[in-house]
């Protein structure tokens, strides 16, 4: 059977459901539009692949990451 199609989320069920994954990551705001995710802030290296993970499993088109890492 042929996979599945990725559904892309509207902009509002996404930024609903990435305010809940980065609730975790206190130095990190996000921005949405159309369909991408931006990420500015901060973030601890170690902490860094538990939030793209996270961010990923939403389906974005993109995710921009413009965080510093420290």
């Amino acid at each position: 059977a042929p996979p599945a199609p990725v559904v892309i989320a509207v902009d509002d069920t996404l930024a609903n459901s990435v305010k809940d994954a980065i609730k975790d990551f206190p130095g990190v705001s996000t921005s949405i539009s159309n369909g991408e995710i931006t990420l500015t802030g901060s973030i601890k290296r170690a902490q860094l692949p538990k939030l793209m993970a996270g961010l990923h499993a939403l389906h974005p088109k993109k995710i921009n990451n413009n965080l510093s890492v420290n």
